[in-house]
């Protein structure tokens, strides 16, 4: 596996995961950069689609790559141990993952306090599984005037994609991570068009404005 360049805002992620909860204080330099490099190949399993038990499966292919790539050299068996303390089972994965994702949600709570106001966009498809999810794009607008857009959420439809039943899901949603208040800056919506989202009597549209 090739392990591709981070955007600025990746490495961003990353950095502040870093300085924060993942990497303790004590930790000496080779351990913040198993740590560090764990993040990256959870980075590109999720980004991919792949499931966490091929982390095993790649660590087990640098190691072998490593004993051909690095024959001859003096430092090859330090390579090969740093390779060794690389944190991938499915359980570190998972953890990894998910400090990532709760990183990812507190960036974005600070980005809509800092905005002067933002709006969204939904959009509710099925999965490879045929599961509807309802996709949620933000754009948001700082004092400054810089635009910046960022996927809100991915919220499963456990129930039919009634606009009832997408308005519950959403404002569960906004409810569980805290976001309600901030919903006095949202000043524009778009959807897809369906019926269940524009519908005039029981559209997810007809259900924001009657809170409203």
């Amino acid at each position: 596996m090739v392990l591709v360049d981070l955007t600025r805002e990746e490495l961003k992620i990353i950095s502040d995961i870093k300085n924060s909860i993942l990497i303790d204080s004590n930790m000496d330099k080779r351990e913040k950069s198993a740590t560090i490099a764990s993040l990256r190949v959870t980075r590109l399993l999720v980004k991919h689609k792949k499931p966490f038990t091929d982390g095993e499966i790649l660590k087990s292919c640098f190691l072998e790559a490593a004993d051909s790539l690095f024959d001859g050299m003096k430092n090859k068996q330090e390579i090969s141990n740093c390779i060794k303390e690389l944190q991938l089972s499915k359980q570190s994965i998972v953890r990894r993952a998910e400090s990532i994702s709760e990183n990812l949600l507190s960036q974005l709570k600070k980005d809509l306090y800092a905005c002067s106001c933002f709006s969204l966009q939904f959009d509710e498809s099925n999965d490879a599984i045929d599961i509807a999810q309802l996709c949620v794009f933000s754009r948001l607008i700082f004092h400054d005037l810089t635009v910046k857009e960022e996927l809100f959420a991915i919220i499963p439809m456990k129930e039919r994609t009634t606009g009832e039943n997408i308005y519950n899901s959403f404002k569960t949603f906004l409810l569980s991570f805290e976001l309600l208040p901030l919903m006095k800056k949202l000043v524009s919506i778009t959807t897809d068009g369906a019926p269940a989202m524009i519908g005039n009597q029981n559209g997810f549209i007809a259900f924001c404005r009657k809170a409203n």
